[in-house]
């Protein structure tokens, strides 16, 4: 699932420190082993291509990215997606911190090479600009600051209520 490169092994919490030899420094600051810090990068050195990652979305975003599959960052500079797998919309809205519930959860793998930031723990507010959203939060996020092309997985899960 994350190839041969235990950094991102290590930091997906596939494999635990013991089976890398030790904690082991990623390049933006996450030590494996150690707790999530709010603004790690992974590098991507190629490795990431054989990484499953999800995205929870509208009907009119499937549209989207099903004649375009790319991703694009929205209104906060970043595109966000996870590794964590919710098959309801209010527990997908609410671990997430959405700022609408959405109708499906897709599974996709980059094409790019794209710098993904994460993971780190979704906070339980989210602010609109104006409004301020309050969820639970608690939900694994990585994000994009760049446009990058997707390859789809199987076919999207509609999420019950």
């Amino acid at each position: 699932m994350c190839g041969d490169n235990p950094l991102i092994c290590r930091a997906m919490g596939y494999i635990q420190d013991d089976q890398i030899g030790g904690p082991t420094p990623t390049s933006g600051g996450l030590n494996a082993g150690g707790p999530l810090d709010s603004t790690p990068t992974i590098t991507t050195t190629g490795s990431q291509d054989t990484s499953v990652f999800y995205r929870y979305i509208t009907t009119s975003e499937l549209q989207d990215l099903q004649e375009n599959p790319v991703l694009s960052p929205g209104e906060s500079g970043r595109a966000y997606f996870t590794t964590d797998v919710y098959d309801s919309q209010s527990v997908s809205y609410n671990r997430l911190s959405l700022y609408e519930q959405k109708d499906y959860r897709i599974a996709f793998r980059f094409t790019d090479n794209p710098d993904i930031t994460g993971p780190r723990r979704v906070g339980p507010t989210y602010f609109t600009g104006t409004d301020i959203i309050r969820t639970n939060g608690g939900g694994r996020e990585y994000f994009i600051k760049e446009i990058a092309r997707i390859t789809l997985i199987g076919d999207p899960v509609p999420l019950g209520p």
